[in-house]
Order: C-alpha cells, then sequence, then structure tokens
C-alpha cells in the first residue's frame, strides 16, 4: 500500500491555493483519492486516531 507523508500544521505547503476540479475531472483523480485512503487508514493503524484528510 503506498501512502502520502502527512503535512504538519505550520507547513507552507497547507497554504497553497488549489485548482478547481470540474466534474468531468473526478474519474481520472481515482488514483490521487484512492492514495489519499490508504494514506489515512495506515495513520490510523500507526497511531491509532485520525478521521479526514484536509487539502488547501
Amino acid at each position: 500500500m503506498a501512502v502520502n507523508d502527512i503535512l504538519l500544521l505550520g507547513d507552507k505547503r497547507l497554504y497553497d491555493k488549489s485548482v478547481p476540479v470540474d466534474k468531468k475531472e473526478l474519474i481520472d483523480l481515482m488514483p490521487q483519492i484512492n492514495l489519499m485512503f490508504d494514506t489515512i487508514i495506515d495513520f490510523r493503524e500507526k497511531y491509532g486516531s485520525g478521521r479526514a484528510i484536509a487539502a488547501p
């Protein structure tokens, strides 16, 4: 299972503006969505907490 790093509060990348996503693009984002899901599951297994991932 591949996972992303979790950025901590204060990381300047959390303040980057997101690019709008059109509904037509959602299918192309499924690999990234699955990676985010795997990341939160991995975090829960390691630390026993975590409910969601926020993005800029």
